[in-house]
Order: structure tokens, then sequence, then C-alpha cells
């Protein structure tokens, strides 16, 4: 299940990030974008720790993921307003 999670989140970036900005191109980067991409990294990161850490992720690691992608979506909103 992780693997494939990481798969569809990889291909998703593909498609979603990569392919528009190789057509449209991209505008300037901004510290926001910074700190997005670090989001991503760090979550990505702290996923594949946990996951080590523990042979596995269970539900208290599922939820501590969850829980900083909501801290990551709160962050993301209240900096867009």
């Amino acid at each position: 299940v992780l693997s494939i999670a990481l798969n569809s989140n990889s291909l998703n970036v593909l498609a979603g990030l990569l392919l528009p900005g190789a057509v449209f191109g991209l505008g300037a980067p901004s510290s926001q974008t910074d700190l997005v991409a670090a989001w991503y990294l760090g979550l990505t990161a702290g996923t594949f720790w946990l996951a080590h850490r523990q042979g596995g992720l269970g539900r208290p690691a599922g939820a501590l993921i969850v829980g900083a992608y909501a801290v990551f979506l709160v962050w993301l909103l209240v900096a867009t307003m």
C-alpha cells in the first residue's frame, strides 16, 4: 500500500505540475512555493522514516501523517488569504 500511495503521489505531481509547466511555462518561484516543496519533501521523508522505524505503518503513524497534512493544509489556506 505504501508503494502504491507513493507512486500515485509521484504521478500526481508529474501530471499536475510538471506537464502543465512544460507546456505553459512556470512563473518565478516564490517563498511560498519553496515552503510547499519543503512540506512535500518533509512529509514524504517522515512517512518513510515512520515506515522504516516501525516495520510498516499502523493507525498511530497514519494518524500522525494525516495530522501533519492537515497542519499543512491549514497553513496553506491561511498563507493564501
